[in-house]
């Protein structure tokens, strides 16, 4: 259950141009216990930062990514699963993830288990 860091500029060129209008978060509870998290909100090509991802497949591998970083959190990310909700950085963290692909999230899931998804 790896993963690396949400790449907003992806994400929101792919809700654009394939019309999401709503998120599926998984695996956020693989993000427990880090701290600070990272999200790439724009990349540097040549020496320029941009918020929108090249069209030129030369700049997509010249890329490097500019983060952002947010408070982690540290135990469960939803102590008590779907009834508790999220943790209150965690679901910081979900509000900017959606603000940055501009789609709200309508699943969210915090576990391996059918029962370990919260509404959106």
């Amino acid at each position: 259950r790896r993963c690396g860091w949400f790449d907003a500029v992806a994400a929101r060129h792919s809700a654009i141009i394939n019309g999401v209008d709503e998120l599926a978060i998984t695996k956020l509870d693989v993000l427990e216990g880090i701290d600070p998290l990272r999200i790439c909100v724009a990349y540097e090509i040549e020496g320029r930062r941009t918020e929108t991802f090249p069209a030129e497949a030369g700049k997509v591998f010249a890329a490097q990514p500019v983060y952002e970083e947010m408070s982690g959190w540290h135990g469960l990310t939803a102590p008590n699963d779907s009834a508790g909700g999220l943790r209150p950085e965690a679901a910081a963290y979900v509000e900017r993830l959606c603000e940055l692909a501009g789609a709200p999230a309508k699943i969210i899931s915090v576990g391996s288990e059918r029962g370990q998804t919260v509404a959106g």
